[in-house]
């Protein structure tokens, strides 16, 4: 039982492995900063340090 269960983790764990998103690879750091970045601006646009308490 405990062997079985050890072989059916190993085979979800290189399945899961395998399943990277083929977009995510094609994506560059300099995209994934701008897209963040732009994330960002749009959830924030004048940002404002003050004390909320």
């Amino acid at each position: 039982m405990r062997k079985k269960l050890s072989m059916f983790i190993i085979v979800l764990a290189l399945l899961l492995s395998a399943v990277t998103p083929i977009s995510a690879q094609q994506l560059s750091t300099v995209d994934a900063y701008r897209t963040t970045g732009q994330f960002m601006v749009n959830k924030a646009p004048k940002p404002s340090f003050t004390n909320v308490l």
